[in-house]
């Protein structure tokens, strides 16, 4: 870790690059919707936090600009209060999930505060046949597998909680290992290397700007521009094992299936506002894509991710031609080329005057429809505090002029579509939300197991 004069930790410059993102029409800020069954108690919850939220550093620090106007550093906060993070509402009437999911589209327009560490949740009563935990938490502290790790370390027994992809590493304070954050995040990062790093800027400028789609977007009603309100909402719930039942056939992974079906909502969508699809019609929609694996993370958590680009067969009514499209395009980001050149690019931006960091991004403008991030949960139910988590939604932030985040996670052998919009690009989120739950009915042959 680099360290300013004083001690404190420099933020790593991947993650200066997501919090310089920050801004009106884009909060770089992942939201989250944790649904308990039987309701949480506000002190059972607050609890937990203090037992195991807090082990994590970051959670306790803030930002604090440095004397150098450089990049900001972390530092305690000496004021820190559990009670200035954690919110206990309840829903206005008739408080059903209608009153919930306009909740948590209005908290994510807020920004979260700068003087305190960046994060805060509210439990929420009503939504449900429990309650549910909102849980808002900046880009500059973690990507969505380190949050995974932050959140299941809740979990009364987070040794028994079963992934498809790896393990949970221990909670901070269990394991004598030092933090492996890799020094290639911070080289050339600290003030006297600015010289050199603007020269690798540069370098990983260039090498980025041939990864980005060479056309512009077409015109359709999932884009637009960016204004400060926005919606969430979400599908119901689908059988897991029909989504693996459809893959099968063709050879497919999940995440095929389920990008197939995105296209296929989109395409819902667009007809549903009057407008005509062509065969040929291509919607462009950038995928994070995991580059450290979760066993691996440690407790500084951050960023570590790259940005690969799809092209989603938007106008392909067959669901055959869809799948066969994604799977050759996905296959290509699987080797991870344009993944780790973004990452190098935000690595590089990160550490370099906000000037340059802004001129870089103006390269994302109308080349992008959509972001869509898919991560895997546990196999099994799991309990905080004695409680069951029905259901788990999530959404990542996007950037620039994107108006559209689609996020899909799949939790206790069912899956679950969560959509971001903005009120001035999408005009009818609910009809959005309606073309997935058609296209998914249909392609999967199955009812959903719940609302």
């Amino acid at each position: 870790m680099i360290r300013d004069l004083f001690g404190g930790e420099y933020l790593p410059s991947t993650d200066n690059a997501w919090l310089r993102m920050d801004d009106r029409t884009n909060r770089m800020v992942v939201t989250g919707v944790i649904s308990f069954e039987e309701p949480l108690s506000y002190d059972d919850l607050k609890e937990r936090f203090e037992e195991r939220l807090l082990l994590f550093d970051r959670f306790r620090q803030r930002l604090v600009e440095p004397w150098h106007g450089f990049r900001p550093r972390w530092e305690a906060d000496p004021l820190f209060d559990i009670d200035n993070h954690l919110t206990h509402v309840a829903l206005p009437e008739p408080g059903g999930e209608q009153e919930l999911q306009r909740f948590v589209g209005d908290t994510m327009g807020e920004p979260l505060d700068r003087d305190k560490p960046l994060w805060h949740c509210w439990l929420v009563e009503g939504g449900g046949s429990g309650n549910a935990l909102v849980v808002r938490i900046h880009h500059a502290l973690a990507d969505g597998f380190a949050l995974l790790y932050v959140l299941f370390s809740l979990a009364d027994d987070p040794d028994a909680i079963e992934l498809p992809f790896g393990e949970l590493p221990p909670l901070p304070g269990t394991d004598s290992g030092a933090s492996d954050r890799s020094a290639e995040t911070d080289r050339g990062s600290d003030v006297s290397g600015r010289g050199e790093s603007l020269l690798r800027g540069a370098k990983a400028t260039a090498e980025a700007l041939e990864s980005f789609p060479a056309h512009r977007e077409p015109l359709t009603p999932l884009r637009g521009k960016p204004g400060a309100s926005k919606t969430a909402v979400w599908t119901r719930t689908y059988p897991l094992d029909a989504v693996k039942s459809t893959a099968r056939p063709y050879n497919a992974t999940v995440n095929d299936v389920l990008m197939a079906a995105t296209a296929g909502a989109y395409r819902r969508y667009i007809e549903s506002q009057g407008h005509g699809v062509p065969e040929s019609l291509e919607l462009t929609t950038t995928m994070p894509i995991n580059l450290k694996p979760l066993q691996k993370r440690d407790e500084q958590l951050g960023n570590y991710f790259g940005l690969g680009f799809v092209e989603l067969p938007v106008g392909k009514k067959e669901l055959s031609d869809r799948v066969s499209a994604i799977k050759s395009r996905t296959g290509e980001l699987k080797q991870g080329t344009e993944a780790y050149t973004m990452y190098s690019l935000l690595t590089a931006v990160g550490s370099m005057p906000d000037a340059v960091q802004n001129n870089a991004s103006k390269a994302f403008r109308r080349r992008v429809t959509s972001v869509v991030t898919n991560v895997p949960g546990p196999l099994d139910t799991v309990e905080i505090a004695g409680k069951e988590v029905d259901d788990i939604t999530f959404w990542a932030p996007t950037t620039e002029d994107i108006g559209l985040g689609v996020s899909i996670f799949s939790y206790d052998g069912g899956v679950r579509i969560g959509v971001a919009t903005d009120d001035k690009v999408v005009a009818e989120p609910d009809l959005l939300a309606d073309a997935f739950d058609d296209e998914l009915s249909e392609i999967l042959g199955t009812e959903p197991t719940h609302d």
